[in-house]
């Protein structure tokens, strides 16, 4: 089997990624959505996600990679949810899945380029000014992501049909 010869570190740091796969399995039970709907588990996970989040930034054991992941993962089925399809959360969500491609590609150099030029190496703890810091940059990356895409990418689903029906119509002449 190909899993004995992968280092492991990165099969310990894999689990992590199962957990999401064991929540797209999770989500398939009515009974498992059933819990993630009531507002004590939507509160309680979110709760600990944002504990273990916070403490990331510190050599607490909650703060792991691994007690980050699996928080997240308790949390995501309440994400799912049907409270989660109701009221502003739908145009919320179709908004910031437009926009996530762009996202995931701005954000890096955009928070690299900040940190190179105004940052120069300053860290901050998880409090006070840290947290504005990290509020204020997340902020911006969602702001620049949300420009870059309204000036270049909202037309992609329009242009790859335009390319599509002339690929179509040369296949047919030709």
């Amino acid at each position: 089997m190909l899993i004995w010869w992968l280092p492991a570190g990165l099969l310990w740091k894999g689990i992590i990624w199962l957990l999401g796969v064991a929540v797209w399995w999770l989500v398939k039970n009515e009974r498992v959505m059933a819990v993630a709907d009531s507002l004590l588990w939507r509160i309680a996970s979110g709760g600990a996600f944002l504990a273990c989040l916070m403490a990331s930034k510190t050599d607490l054991p909650i703060g792991s990679d691994h007690a980050v992941g699996l928080s997240f993962a308790l949390w995501m089925p309440s994400l799912v949810s049907p409270w989660s399809k109701r009221g502003c959360w739908i145009p919320l969500g179709k908004g910031m899945s437009a926009i996530s491609y762009t996202l995931y590609v701005v954000h890096f150099p955009l928070l690299f380029f900040v940190a190179a030029t105004q940052l120069k190496g300053r860290q901050f703890t998880p409090e006070g000014l840290g947290l504005a810091w990290f509020g204020g940059l997340g902020a911006l990356c969602i702001l620049v992501s949300i420009l870059m895409w309204w000036l270049f990418e909202r037309r992609t689903d329009g242009v790859r049909r335009w390319i599509g029906g002339i690929v179509t119509v040369g296949q047919r002449d030709g």
